[in-house]
C-alpha cells in the first residue's frame, strides 16, 4: 500500500500501477470557512484561491473514490475508516 498526497495528480499523465484514487473535497463554504480559519486567510483571499481551483473540480470527480469532508476531523477519520475496511473485503 503507498498514499500519495497530490492534488493535481489527474493533470499529469497516467502513473501505471495506481489501483485506485481517492479524492476528498468539501462545499466550497465549508473550503473557505476553513481557509479563513485556519490558514489565516481573508475572506476574499479564500476566495480567490477556490475559485481558482475550480477548473480541477471535473478531474477531482474522475477519482474512484470521493469523500466528502464536511464535517468534523473525527468525521473524515470514521469515513476513511470505513473505506479502508470495504476495500479489505
Amino acid at each position: 500500500l503507498a498514499v500519495l498526497d497530490a492534488a493535481v495528480y489527474f493533470l499529469l499523465p497516467p502513473v501505471p500501477g495506481i489501483e485506485l484514487t481517492v479524492t476528498v473535497t468539501a462545499p466550497e463554504a465549508v473550503r473557505r470557512e476553513r481557509l479563513v480559519r485556519h490558514q489565516g486567510l481573508t475572506d476574499r483571499q479564500a476566495t480567490a484561491r477556490i475559485v481558482a481551483q475550480r477548473s480541477m473540480a471535473a478531474a477531482w470527480d474522475r477519482a474512484d473514490v470521493v469523500l466528502i469532508n464536511d464535517g468534523s476531523v473525527a468525521d473524515l477519520e470514521r469515513a476513511a475508516h470505513r473505506l479502508w475496511e470495504r476495500l479489505g473485503e
